[in-house]
């Protein structure tokens, strides 16, 4: 009798202990738990690093585009504007009027003709940026995009070092002939009875605010230079975190070929 209730409480204590297969089921219940919380991390985390890059990249996109756009339309305006201030020079230099002289015998106009050449090439290469982000934006190719960057860094150096170049021999030769006056700029600008005498031919007030304007296109190039020198620092970030987003979406997918005998179980 002793024995059979030994045997039945053994029994009943064998029943009440879990087995090693229940064991089994409890690790792999929490293996399942853990990945598909590890998993959800990961994608929350990528979600989170995609969306960060996304932004990152349609506001360089956007600042390149209109600070090109910006660009190339002062560029086109100096264009024009030195284009019609050399055209009416060259169309009055031997105008006289009495014993007064349109222009003076040894009149110079190298800085117009520096502007006018800086400007062409300004357009030029605007419009090849342009274009080439025109082309980015539409099939998302990474080898144009290299290429619209290249493009942005030459133009980048060029325009600072050109447009300096355009502000300074303006400015420089207006000090420099305070007096004398023989550049196209400083002597437009100038008032008195050689001005009255050609009041019907050569409107000088014109060609002095043109000229005015270009220095100030000049200079707001350069400011417009320097903003895309920023942008492209910027830029220089957003390469960061997509290389960290890169590397995030390596380990997401080397944890989920890691666990696969998981993720074909679910």
């Amino acid at each position: 009798m002793e024995d059979a209730d030994n045997r039945e409480f053994k029994d009943s204590d064998g029943f009440l202990q879990p087995t090693y297969g229940d064991l089994d089921d409890q690790r792999q219940q929490a293996n399942y738990g853990h990945f598909d919380y590890r998993k959800q991390q990961m994608e929350d985390n990528l979600r989170v690093l995609s969306e960060t890059d996304r932004r990152h990249k349609s506001r360089v996109r956007i600042a390149r585009a209109g600070l090109r756009i910006f660009n190339f339309m002062c560029s086109t305006v100096v264009l024009g504007l030195t284009a019609t201030t050399l055209a009416v020079f060259n169309a009055t230099r031997d105008l006289t009027a009495g014993p007064f002289h349109a222009w003076p015998a040894d009149a110079y106009s190298w800085p117009t003709t520096v502007t006018l050449v800086v400007a062409a090439v300004s357009v030029a290469l605007n419009l090849v940026i342009l274009v080439l982000l025109a082309a980015v934006s539409w099939r998302s190719s990474s080898r144009l995009d290299t290429v619209a960057t290249v493009f942005s860094v030459i133009s980048f150096v060029a325009g600072i070092i050109l447009w300096s170049v355009v502000t300074g021999s303006l400015k420089l030769s207006g000090l420099k002939d305070e007096f004398a006056g023989t550049d196209i700029w400083t002597w437009s600008c100038r008032e008195g009875p050689r001005r009255d005498a050609f009041e019907g031919e050569i409107d000088f007030q014109r060609v002095c605010l043109q000229s005015d304007w270009t220095f100030i296109c000049a200079i707001l190039q350069i400011s417009a230079e320097l903003l895309s020198g920023g942008v492209m620092l910027f830029g220089l970030y957003r390469r960061v975190t997509k290389k960290k987003l890169s590397t995030e979406e390596q380990n997401y997918r080397d944890y989920m070929r890691a666990n696969t005998h998981i993720v074909k179980d679910n």
